[in-house]
């Protein structure tokens, strides 16, 4: 398996990476990440989701493998730009 480089945050910036989150998301991944966007901890989403905090995590780790994220910093700040 070949190893992709990382992205970085100023790709994003530049418009050399995509992330359209309606794309690729399910529902709740879209709730989870709009949630994120919000500034809410995964403790706090999983309180307004009714969720455990572990399925929260599921969501975040499956929501960074489907954009490759790489950081807990770079998935707040896209989540930021997708709640404008």
């Amino acid at each position: 398996m070949t190893r992709q480089p990382k992205r970085s945050i100023q790709q994003s910036l530049d418009g050399n990476d995509s992330f359209a989150p309606d794309s690729r998301l399910s529902p709740r991944e879209r709730q989870v990440l709009d949630l994120i966007g919000k500034g809410k901890t995964t403790k706090e989403i999983a309180a307004i989701l009714n969720l455990s905090t572990e399925t929260v995590g599921n969501h975040r780790k499956s929501i960074c493998r489907k954009f490759d994220i790489h950081s807990t910093a770079e998935l707040v700040y896209r989540a930021a730009l997708g709640s404008r």
